[in-house]
């Protein structure tokens, strides 16, 4: 179960047995913490927190937030965009209202084409690879190993990239959610490119672990196994799902 912010506050198996329960302050370190077996490490904004490098850091992807202190450890890749706030604040000292905002993101190749998103969508900054090493939805810290910069594009490229990257902004999936009226219009008028989403936007409500085996995947269609979830089956259909663990942990893609 997650609160307004994306936090981890209630975790059960797929029996329904209490896997981990956590409250905490409001910069994200936990001040109390009920934990059984098969201990997961998603916490604070559903990120994970990386216990090798210390107890209050949690990995964002694009850079490591030390919660203790609330503040990143390293220069936000938009400072330019935020000149008048630190490059090292965390969701402008407002952790009640705001997450972090979504970090390297929008990848193209080197003809300045948009080829997909790295984990967390659209917003932010662009990173540019060879499509034989990107894999859709791939992690932000797996794609920057790749990242060959804007400089390796050609002056026709760059031209191609930029209005592309211009034009994000206007996408119905820039956000990571679509509605059906969205989702109808592109079908109609985005000249069959796909569109990016965020699954943990989608609501999944019908699909229920006990009917799945760990490792399997099967395809769960909405629109006839969940007729009330009016968003879910008009947009996205049948979506793939696969069981991770015991925990309820699962993989979801369109299909």
């Amino acid at each position: 179960m997650n609160d307004h912010l994306g936090n981890n506050r209630v975790v059960a198996n797929a029996s329904g047995t209490l896997v981990q329960k956590n409250h905490y302050y409001p910069f994200g370190s936990v001040f109390a913490s009920t934990t059984g077996a098969g201990k997961q490490p998603y916490k604070y904004n559903g990120k994970e927190l990386d216990a090798m490098h210390g107890v209050n850091l949690y990995d964002y992807s694009a850079r490591y937030y030390e919660s203790g202190i609330g503040r990143f450890t390293s220069v936000d890749p938009l400072a330019e965009k935020y000149y008048s706030w630190s490059p090292y604040v965390y969701v402008m000292n407002n952790p009640l209202k705001f997450i972090d905002p979504t970090g390297m993101a929008p990848v193209y190749n080197e003809r300045g084409e948009l080829i997909g998103t790295t984990e967390d969508g659209l917003q932010g900054d662009a990173i540019f690879m060879n499509a034989n090493n990107f894999t859709q939805g791939m992690s932000n810290k797996d794609a920057s190993k790749h990242n060959l910069g804007i400089s390796a594009l050609d002056d026709k490229a760059q031209e191609s990239y930029q209005t592309s990257f211009d034009g994000l902004k206007d996408r119905p999936d820039y956000d990571g959610y679509l509605t059906p009226e969205e989702a109808e219009a592109w079908y109609r008028d985005g000249g069959g490119k796909p569109l990016y989403v965020d699954v943990g936007k989608i609501d999944l409500g019908g699909a229920w672990a006990s009917n799945f085996k760990i490792g399997e995947e099967k395809g769960h269609n909405f629109f006839l196994m969940s007729p009330k979830n009016y968003v879910t089956a008009r947009v996205y259909g049948t979506l793939a799902i696969t069981l991770l663990d015991d925990n309820g942990t699962a993989s979801v893609m369109s299909i």
